[in-house]
């Protein structure tokens, strides 16, 4: 009876032990498959992707018990940094993207799933500026009046990690931190034309001044690693600009209720206002589609007054705006160059106008630059 009880025992225990090799198998897997899909492409299209469920507001800190498991020294103390930047936001009520949170808790997962020599080697450097880069896209994406402080503390951990990369990794960065004209980083970066991208804006700080950072550049061993790309001011300011920032920051706070429709809204004016700042489109055509934003995000009225107030400032750059009759009926007669309409399910008769879908504009020659497109009953 002895016998058979060890016997028991000893294969209870076989058992116990295998199930551990198993979840560690899994765990090395999985940590595998992350690393594979932790490309920059990957990280800016979770940047820009729509959120998966709305936000209330910053998501809580994750349990000290979920930070992955790094080897004390500079990677730990790099992961604790970007952990950390959870908190910043949650802590001052500040709506952020959940992307962004998930990136940051990614990326301590990933070097932690990988073995030392890698994590150490070139797949671990490309990691670490890979995240470098995410940092950049989090400051561009944050700098706002409101998120002043936690920009800050996202620059502390990216200025940290440049540190590194520098002096552990043998890269060299470009622009440095505080290196404040393109005169200083053309002296330094003997390739400038090609290693550096600049993209104006208009900012009332000396002409030339580097203003902000979209990507940062590198050179690894003397040889071109990344470009570099950024914002540059022209040396005049923007009240528009101004406008549009604040815009941005009133469906930030949006987001907190609204959730992923409004990271999403928010996202796309700041490609609007990237465009005008750097002279690809002007301010008629940004405010008209700054319109068409909140517009079709409008359906609470939480943008009512700042629609209106666009539209009072388009009517003094001389563009008018078509009328639309929501309760009439659509006629035929409308000219297919102002007007589009489109059929929905509607209680109202047949032909009825039911509602605005875009606005339409007209400039000062009465030529119409973008149609009203209206929702009409199909009965």
């Amino acid at each position: 009876m002895d016998d058979a009880r060890k016997l028991v025992e000893e294969i209870e225990k076989g058992l116990m032990d295998l199930a551990k090799k198993v979840r560690a198998l899994a765990g090395m897997v999985g940590a595998s498959g992350q690393t594979r899909n932790l490309s920059f492409e990957t990280a800016q299209a979770e940047i820009e992707a729509e959120t998966a469920a709305p936000a209330p507001a910053a998501p809580a800190p994750a349990p000290e018990e979920q930070k992955p498991s790094l080897p004390a020294g500079p990677l730990s103390d790099l992961v604790d940094g970007l952990f950390a930047l959870e908190g910043v936001f949650s802590e001052a009520g500040l709506p952020v993207d959940p992307q962004d949170i998930a990136f940051v808790r990614k990326v301590g997962t990933v070097l932690a799933g990988l073995p030392e020599d890698e994590r150490q080697g070139e797949k671990g450097g490309k990691i670490l500026f890979d995240c470098l880069k995410f940092l950049d896209k989090l400051q561009v994406n944050y700098t706002l009046p409101s998120y002043e402080e936690a920009v800050r503390r996202v620059f502390d951990v990216s200025c940290r990690l440049l540190t590194h990369l520098e002096s552990d990794r043998g890269f060299e960065i470009f622009p440095r931190p505080l290196e404040e004209t393109t005169r200083m980083v053309r002296g330094r970066i003997s390739a400038y034309d090609k290693a550096v991208k600049e993209n104006p804006v208009f900012d009332e700080r000396p002409e030339g001044t580097i203003v902000g950072v979209l990507q940062h550049g590198a050179m690894l061993k003397g040889k071109p690693y990344a470009p570099a790309q950024i914002l540059v001011s022209t040396g005049r300011g923007s009240e528009f600009a101004q406008i549009c920032r604040r815009i941005m920051v009133m469906v930030l706070r949006e987001a907190a209720k609204g959730g992923e429709p409004m990271f999403k809204a928010a996202g796309e004016i700041r490609k609007l206002l990237s465009r005008f700042e750097s002279g690809q489109d002007e301010e008629p055509i940004t405010a008209r589609y700054v319109v068409n934003v909140l517009h079709e995000n409008n359906a609470s009225g939480v943008f009512k007054k700042t629609i209106k107030d666009l539209l009072d400032h388009l009517r003094k750059l001389g563009y008018a705006e078509i009328i639309v009759g929501v309760g009439k009926m659509f006629d035929e007669s409308y000219s297919p160059g102002k007007y589009e309409r489109r059929k929905v399910s509607s209680g109202e008769p047949e032909g009825t106008i039911v509602g605005v879908i875009q606005r339409g504009f007209l400039d000062r020659n009465g030529v119409a630059v973008q149609k009203a497109v209206v929702a009409v009953s199909a009965g």
